[in-house]
C-alpha cells in the first residue's frame, strides 16, 4: 500500500524507506521452528540485553534499534511501533494510517512487547506481527542459545518478604515454613524434570550404541541423540548430560 500522491505536485519527493519498508516488506521469521510454548520454557524470560542478542543485524552489521523489522523501534522498556515524521503521517490515507498504527492492545503509545517477556508472550507477539504483515527478523539459533543458557541456569526462587514484626511468633513460623516448603518444592520439581529428560537421552544413546557396530565419540553420540529425539537443546548440553551417565 503506497501513500496517495498528486502527479502535479512539484514538491520534493519523500524518502520511500520510511513507510514503504513497513507496508511492502514480506514478513520474515514469522514462524520459528522452536516450540515457544513448551512447559520447560516457562521460566525463560528475555529482557533488553537478551533481545539484542537475538536480533538480526542490518546489511551494515549494525543493530537496527531505531528501525527494527518493518515498523518497530527497540527501547529500554520494550518494542514499540516506530514513530513517523509529521510530514509522512499527514500524507497517509485513513486506511494506511490504521495499518501502520495498528497495535495488538489498541494502545499505540505503549510497547507491543514489554521487557522482560516470556517465550509465550514472544509467540503471541510474533503471531500478531505475522497476521498484520510485520517483519520481525530474529536469529533462531541465537534464540536457542539464550533459551538453553537459562534452562541450564534456572532463575533462583526469591524469598517472599516476611510478615511485619508485630505479628505473632506462630504466624511468623508458619510463614517461614510455607516459604521454605515452596522454595524446596519448586527446585525439586526443576531437578526432577531435568533428570527425567536426561534419562530419556541416556536410554536413546544406549539404543544407538547397541545398533552400531563401531564405537563413536561422545560428541557424535550426542549429535545422533539430538537428531533422533528432535531436541532443541544445544549439542554441548546433550554431550555433558550423556557424559554423566557413562
Amino acid at each position: 500500500m503506497k501513500p496517495k500522491s498528486d502527479p502535479d505536485d512539484g514538491s520534493a519527493k519523500r524518502k520511500p524507506s520510511e513507510q514503504d519498508t513497513m507496508t511492502n516488506a514480506e514478513p520474515e521469521n514469522s514462524e520459528l521452528k522452536i516450540d515457544l510454548e513448551r512447559s520447560d520454557f516457562d521460566a525463560v524470560e528475555l529482557g533488553l540485553t537478551n533481545f539484542i542478542k537475538i536480533m538480526e543485524r542490518d546489511q551494515f552489521g549494525a543493530l537496527p534499534l531505531e528501525d527494527f523489522g518493518s515498523g518497530f523501534e527497540v527501547k529500554e522498556t520494550g518494542i514499540y511501533l516506530k514513530s513517523l515524521p509529521g510530514w509522512l503521517v499527514n500524507s497517509l490515507g485513513e486506511a494506511e494510517f490504521e495499518v501502520l498504527f495498528e497495535h495488538p492492545y489498541g494502545r499505540p503509545e505503549e510497547p507491543v512487547l514489554s521487557f522482560p517477556f516470556t517465550l509465550k508472550e514472544l509467540k503471541a507477539f510474533l503471531d500478531w506481527a505475522a497476521h498484520v504483515g510485520h517483519d520481525v527478523p530474529i536469529n533462531e539459533e541465537k534464540l536457542r542459545s539464550v533459551i538453553e543458557n537459562q534452562k541450564d541456569h534456572p532463575k533462583p526462587v526469591r524469598y517472599q518478604p516476611a510478615p511485619p514484626q508485630n505479628q505473632s511468633n506462630e504466624t511468623l513460623g508458619a510463614h517461614v515454613r510455607e516459604r521454605n516448603r515452596k522454595f524446596a518444592l519448586q527446585n525439586t520439581e526443576l531437578s526432577e524434570e531435568r533428570a527425567l529428560e536426561h534419562h530419556r537421552w541416556h536410554e536413546t544413546a544406549t539404543q544407538i550404541r547397541r545398533e552400531r557396530r563401531k564405537d563413536i565419540s561422545l560428541r557424535q553420540l550426542a549429535s545422533l541423540v539430538k537428531r533422533d529425539l528432535n531436541l532443541p537443546d544445544a549439542l554441548e548440553t546433550i554431550r555433558k548430560a550423556l557424559a554423566k551417565h557413562k
